[in-house]
């Protein structure tokens, strides 16, 4: 398997009901800050020199999206993390925004 096969397996289990702090119980993916979940690269044969690749990826349960954000391997590690971090904060800045105009708009209509 590798990073993509493992991508796939995620996005089928989130489509099949698996909630997203579930995944890490496959074997592949761990927990990253801010619900960010890191998908791991698997199944390299014996003697392999590839470097091992990361997807970084943040499941929207409230949308039903799985934002694919970045890949990489270990000696960007630390950076595609921090953009990856970057990337859901503005996400999360952008629903709650969303959320507030919702309130704002309910509250006008019922005046």
């Amino acid at each position: 398997m590798n990073v993509l096969d493992n991508l796939d397996t995620c996005f089928k289990s989130l489509q099949a009901g698996t909630k997203p702090m579930q995944i890490k119980q496959l074997g592949f993916a761990q927990s990253e800050p801010f619900g960010l979940i890191a998908i791991n690269q698997k199944g390299k044969g014996k003697g392999s020199k590839l470097k091992p690749f990361r997807a970084y990826v943040y499941p929207d349960e409230a949308s039903q999206i799985l934002h694919i954000i970045t890949l990489g391997d270990k000696d960007s590690q630390h950076e595609d993390i921090k953009e990856s971090v970057k990337y859901v904060q503005g996400l999360l800045r952008s629903t709650k925004a969303d959320a507030i105009e919702n309130i704002k708009d309910d509250e006008l209509t019922k005046e």
